[in-house]
Parts: C-alpha cells; structure tokens; sequence
C-alpha cells in the first residue's frame, strides 16, 4: 500500500485506490490539569477508521487487523471493534479507537 490508499479528507475530486483506508478525527476532550486550572495536561484523543475494498470482504477484514495491530502498538483502546458492511461491489469495515494522550507523551 501506498499513501495513495490513505486519506484524512471526507472528500476528494480524485480516484480513490484500493483498499482505501480513511482516518477521520473525532472531537477530543481535556482530560487532567493542574491545581490551579491554567494548563491542559492531557486530551482524550478518538479516531474513526474505515477501510474500504472493492473486490472482497476479506481483502478488507485484513487490512482491518493491520490496522488494529498499529493502533494497539501505539496504545489506542479498541473504542468501538470493527463492524463490516458489504454490497455488491463494496467492501467496508469501520472501528474507533481512543486514547489519553498526556502532555509530552511520544506516540
């Protein structure tokens, strides 16, 4: 796979190129501070990835568990585990991962 098999952008006037994986941001929320309120220690940190193929299921299921594989590394918490949607011709499974991300955590 390539960067062009990935995608931070809802939308584009360009061809997609499959598998496609499409990393969508959800909104953050603080989390921690100091005892005089003035600084933000953390974010609880949430990412909806959907991967999406056009010629099978398990072309998808795969890059899925790829997927699941780096965030686990980087410590992400399966927030919601992969659903599978299919139609004739295309192939989708879409999860959420979230994480408290400290003040100079290194990811």
């Amino acid at each position: 796979m390539t960067d062009d098999n990935f995608s931070t952008a809802a939308r584009s006037n360009s061809d997609i190129k499959f598998p496609f994986v499409y990393i969508q941001t959800l909104p953050a929320s603080e989390r921690g501070q100091d005892l005089e309120g003035q600084t933000i220690n953390g974010g609880l940190f949430a990412f909806q990835i959907e991967v999406t193929d056009n010629k099978s299921d398990n072309n998808a299921r795969e890059v899925m568990k790829e997927v699941v594989r780096i965030m686990k590394t980087m410590r992400f918490q399966s927030n919601e585990m992969p659903s599978f949607e299919s139609t004739e011709d295309e192939h989708k499974c879409v999860a959420r991962f979230q994480r408290v991300i400290g003040y100079d955590d290194k990811l």
